[in-house]
C-alpha cells in the first residue's frame, strides 16, 4: 500500500494539473519567457474492423507557449521501416485542464481562454484521431510515429528545448484484433515533495475472451523520452533511469521509500521524490498474447514537484487491503473516509479491475463530506489465480487550489478449493504474493516436509530452507523486485508456482 499525496488524478485524465497564482508568490515555480509548449503525450489504437482502426494521439500543451497547429503521424511496416502512410489530422478543438478556484482566481480565467489573464497558468490537452486503412499492405507489425517541436523550456532535469518524439507498435494480423490499452490517468502530474509518491499508468485491456476475461497482459519499463528516435540528454547526475531528486538519490535499488521504483507487470512508479523540480519520464508498454509480443507504447510524462503547505491529506480507512475467496462465494471490502480540514468535502473514485464486482456509495450525495464505500465481488471457477487481482480507491479533497488525495490497492486471491485441501498432491498457495513490504512469506497447504528453494528465472537457486505445516515461513530479506519460482522438493514430488516481489 502506498498513499500519494496531492496526486494528479483529476477524474479519469480529462483534467490534468498545474500550478495556481500563490504557488509562483511562494517561489515555488518561476515562470519563463518559453515559447516552446509541448508537454507530454502518446498514441493508441482501437480496432474499427477489418484491416480499418482508429489511431488516437493525445497532446498536453502549455498555453504559456506556442499554439498548437494540424500534426502530422506517419504510419510504418515496423520489419521493414517502408512508410505506408501518414495521417495528416487537422488541429482538434482543445479541451482547457488548468484547474483554478475562485478564492485565488476570482474571474476564472487561465492563460488558455485569455492570454492576458492574470491567472498565469494554462494548460490544454488535444486529442487528435483519424481512421487508418490498411488494405493497401501486407505487414503485420504497424508502427505510428510522431514528433515535433519542442520540449518547455521550464523542464529542470533535462530535455529541455528538444524535439518531441513519441510511438507505438502493434499487431493488426491477430485473428480476434487488437485494441491497445485504455489508460485512466492523465500523463502529466502534479506531485508534493517529501511525500510516497506513486505514478500509475496501468492501461484497461479492451480486448476481452468469451468469459469476459483480459486477452492481453502488460509489462511495463522506464524507458528514455526521445528527440527524432534518440535518447534525450539528462543534466548531470540525472538519467532516465533517476529523472528526478527521489530519496536516496542516485540509487535507484534502495528499498522503498527509498530509491525509484518501476512496478514491471503493473506499471506503478514508486519514489519520495525531495527537490522541487520539473522533469520529463517515459515507460515503454509491451504488450503479450499467449505470451507473444504484440506491440508497445512509449508514454512521455511531464511532472511538477512543488512545496505546498496548509492542507492534510484525506484519510482513507479500511477493513484490510488483501482478502482471499472461493470460487462462487463474495468477498467485501469496506472504507470509511476522514478529513482534518473540517471544511473539505471528500469524494471516492474507485477504478475496477474486474468484471461483475459491485460498487456502492455515498460519496457526492448532499450532505455527505466524508463519504465511505464498500465492493463486494463473486468470482467463478475461471477466476483462480496464482495472481491476486486488484482493484484501487482514491479518496480526494476539495481544498483549493489543488486537491490533496491518496490512493490504495487493494486485492483479492481467488483460491483454488483443491489447493485448500492438504490431502492433494501440489497443491500449496504463498501469502502474500504479490508481496510488497513484507520480508517473510507463507507456504500454506503443505502436508508434510518439503524442501523450499526460491530460484530467479535463470534457475539459480537464491535460498534453500526447510519447510513444513508447522514451520512454513521463509524470510527474503535481500531479494530485488521481480517474479520468482519457488520450487517444494521431497523425495517423491516437486511442485512449482511463481512468487512476486513489487
Amino acid at each position: 500500500m502506498v498513499n500519494t499525496t496531492l496526486f494528479s488524478y483529476f477524474d479519469k485524465g480529462i483534467k490534468a494539473i498545474l500550478l495556481i497564482l500563490f504557488l509562483s508568490a511562494m517561489g515555488v515555480f518561476q515562470l519563463s519567457a518559453q515559447t516552446n509548449s509541448l508537454l507530454a503525450g502518446e498514441i493508441t489504437w482501437f480496432n474499427a474492423g477489418h484491416d480499418s482502426f482508429i489511431v488516437k494521439m493525445d497532446l498536453y500543451r502549455d498555453c504559456n507557449g506556442d499554439d498548437f497547429d494540424s500534426v502530422k503521424i506517419d504510419v510504418k511496416c515496423e520489419s521493414t521501416g517502408q512508410l505506408i502512410t501518414s495521417l495528416h489530422i487537422a488541429r482538434p478543438n482543445p479541451v482547457d485542464i488548468t484547474p483554478t478556484c475562485a478564492t485565488i482566481n476570482p474571474d476564472q480565467c487561465t492563460r488558455c481562454s485569455d492570454p492576458t489573464c492574470s491567472f498565469p497558468f494554462g494548460y490544454e490537452r488535444f486529442s487528435y484521431s483519424s481512421l487508418l486503412d490498411l488494405s493497401s499492405t501486407a505487414c503485420c507489425e504497424i508502427r505510428l510515429e510522431y514528433t515535433d517541436c519542442c520540449r518547455s523550456l521550464d523542464i529542470s532535469n533535462g530535455g529541455q528545448g528538444t524535439d518531441f518524439y513519441t510511438y507505438s507498435i502493434f499487431n493488426r494480423c491477430l485473428p480476434e484484433g487488437d485494441n491497445s490499452p485504455l489508460f485512466t490517468m492523465s500523463s502529466l502530474a502534479m506531485i508534493p515533495i517529501n511525500y510516497e509518491a506513486m505514478i500509475y499508468s496501468y492501461g484497461n485491456d479492451l480486448d476481452m475472451d468469451s468469459n469476459g476475461l483480459p486477452m492481453d497482459s502488460f509489462s511495463y519499463e522506464i524507458a528514455s523520452p526521445l528527440m527524432a528516435g534518440a535518447p534525450v540528454v539528462y543534466n548531470g547526475l540525472f538519467e532516465f533511469s533517476k529523472p528526478i531528486s527521489f530519496d536516496g538519490f542516485p540509487d535507484t535499488s534502495l528499498p522503498y521509500p527509498q530509491g525509484f521504483h518501476v512496478n514491471q507487470y503493473l506499471g506503478d512508479i514508486h519514489f519520495m521524490p525531495r527537490m522541487v523540480e520539473t522533469a520529463i519520464m517515459a515507460l515503454k508498454i509491451k504488450q503479450f498474447r499467449n505470451g507473444q509480443y504484440t506491440g508497445e507504447i512509449l508514454r512521455n510524462f511531464y511532472v511538477n514537484f512543488y512545496s505546498l503547505p496548509g492542507n492534510y491529506t484525506p484519510d482513507l480507512n479500511d477493513d484490510g487491503i488483501y482478502k482471499e475467496v472461493l470460487p462462487d462465494s463474495t468477498v467485501a471490502f469496506y472504507m470509511t473516509t476522514f478529513d482534518t480540514d473540517t471544511n473539505d468535502i471528500v469524494s471516492l473514485i474507485f477504478e475496477p479491475a474486474f468484471p461483475n464486482s459491485v460498487y456502492q456509495t455515498n460519496s457526492g450525495e448532499t450532505g455527505v463530506k466524508w463519504p465511505s464505500a464498500s465492493v463486494a465481488w463473486t468470482p467463478s471457477e475461471i477466476y483462480i489465480s496464482q495472481f491476486p487481482y486488484t482493484f484501487k480507491m482514491t479518496a480526494k479533497d476539495n481544498f483549493c487550489p489543488i486537491n490533496a488525495s491518496v490512493t490504495k490497492e487493494f486485492e483479492i486471491m481467488v483460491l483454488d478449493p483443491s489447493g485448500i485441501n492438504e490431502s492433494s498432491k501440489g497443491r500449496f498457495y504463498i501469502y502474500p504474493n504479490p508481496s510488497k513490504k513484507s520480508d517473510v512469506i507463507s507456504i500454506r497447504g503443505v502436508s508434510s516436509e518439503f524442501v523450499c528453494k526460491i530460484r530467479d528465472l535463470h534457475g539459480r537457486v537464491l535460498i534453500s530452507e526447510k519447510i513444513s505445516p508447522a514451520n512454513n515461513q521463509i524470510e527474503y530479506r535481500n531479494l530485488a523486485s521481480g517474479i520468482y519460482l519457488i520450487e517444494l522438493v521431497s523425495e517423491n514430488a516437486i511442485y512449482h508456482k511463481k512468487f512476486l516481489i513489487r
